[in-house]
């Protein structure tokens, strides 16, 4: 479902969509897709991602960290201080919602 339990935290596949009119983010198989703002640039999409994660997760932006992918769409990011369930609970809830409204031309905005 797009994120994995590890030791420090909860891993969790991200297909970055940097660039973008609005912020927003669903489920696209496995891989959580976030839409951002920030461009591609000197990392700036990098640091909105793990900000966006962070606000998604209700957790400080320190506990987020980009693992693997600094350069490329498909990222991993490490998400610390909360329960693996609570991580997990709230992932399959965006699943089932992306699931349920996938046909619609909208996603999770903010």
């Amino acid at each position: 479902m797009g994120a994995e339990r590890g030791d420090e935290g909860v891993e969790i596949r991200v297909r970055a969509q940097p660039g973008s009119s609005r912020e927003s983010m669903a489920f696209d198989g496995n891989t959580l897709k976030v839409w951002v703002h920030a461009p591609a640039v000197d990392g700036k999409a990098n640091k909105r991602l793990c900000e966006f994660l962070a606000e998604t997760f209700g957790v400080r932006r320190s506990q987020v960290v980009l693992l693997r992918g600094p350069a490329s769409k498909d990222k991993v990011f490490l998400v610390k201080g909360l329960a693996a369930d609570e991580i997990m609970e709230k992932l399959d809830r965006l699943r089932r919602w992306s699931l349920l409204w996938n046909d619609l031309p909208f996603h999770v905005a903010r």
